[in-house]
């Protein structure tokens, strides 16, 4: 269900900038900006941010993960068709702006204005003309939510603080790992009938018994790295076993969850090195593991 977050629940934040930031970096200058005007937040809240061409300016938004969506968002609902130009959309608690059919600009009211008055406001602020302007009623708002709601409709918004979904990145990690275990073990047991053809039953069952349980506790052991990465909110960079170690990268914009993650591994960790990423403002770690020490 879609659950719409008050206005007065809604963060905003506009930074001036020299010129609109590569998409690489963006993330890391909103959490910066965020965390040095000591706004807390987790991982799973909305944040979304728009580039204010005019101003030079970027326009954060912050939504507490409690809510999915936020009133402003209903006007998507005007723009089933490309559209060019500024709309303005005023409510009784905020007015946003709409550019070429596109969310571009959110403010709350605090204080009465008239129709002519908002358009000169944002006239002059943005140094551009509104082409066109809606009043928005209380009971229309009301209707443009649940229509909104029943449509389904995607917005167009982007959440910058949604996390990238390693669950295929380790999905392919442990199937090449099956393959090599298996592929090891039946080049293992063909060498082994060739050599030795009179081998006993008791051996064989022995050899059995050891690669099955070999091949569980790795089993285990992956599974628990992939626990504490997704407990740590870690990014794996890339991923390497070679009997009996593992080669892990790891990157975090937080040292400690580095640590916390390396000291999991404690009795089993061969070495390790951090180093902090300046372009990209992170924290980049190489661990090597030894999975059945």
């Amino acid at each position: 269900m879609i659950n719409y977050i008050s206005t007065e629940q809604i963060f905003s934040l506009e930074l001036d900038v020299s010129e609109e930031i590569d998409n690489n970096s963006l993330k890391n200058f909103v959490t910066t900006s965020l965390n040095l005007n000591n706004k807390e937040y987790s991982s799973n809240d909305l944040i979304y941010t728009t580039y204010l061409q005019e101003l030079k300016q970027y326009q954060i938004i912050l939504i507490d993960n409690k809510f999915t969506n936020a009133e402003f968002q209903v006007f998507e609902l005007f723009y089933d068709d490309i559209s060019e130009g500024l709309d303005l959309y005023l409510t009784d608690k905020f007015f946003c702006l709409y550019k070429n059919g596109v969310f571009y600009y959110y403010q709350a009211i605090e204080f009465s204005l008239t129709i002519e008055e908002f358009l000169d406001f944002i006239n002059k602020k943005f140094n551009t003309k509104v082409n066109n302007y809606k009043k928005i009623k209380a009971d229309e708002l009301k209707e443009l939510k649940d229509k909104y709601f029943q449509r389904n409709k995607k917005s167009n918004l982007k959440n910058i603080n949604k996390r990238k979904n390693n669950s295929f990145i380790f999905y392919l990690i442990y199937l090449f790992i099956l393959v090599y275990i298996c592929i090891y073990y039946i080049e293992q047991n063909s060498s082994q009938k060739i050599e030795n053809p009179t081998t006993n039953t008791q051996s064989l069952n022995y050899e059995e018994f050891k690669k099955e349980h070999t091949f569980v506790s790795l089993e285990n052991d992956f599974n628990g790295i992939l626990e504490n990465l997704n407990k740590y909110s870690l990014q794996i960079i890339s991923f390497e076993y070679k009997k009996p170690k593992i080669k892990i990268v790891l990157n975090s914009q937080i040292k400690d969850n580095l640590y916390l993650f390396l000291k999991e591994y404690k009795k089993s960790l061969i070495s390790s090195s951090i180093y902090f990423d300046e372009k990209k403002e992170l924290y980049e770690v190489t661990a090597y593991v030894n999975l059945y020490k």
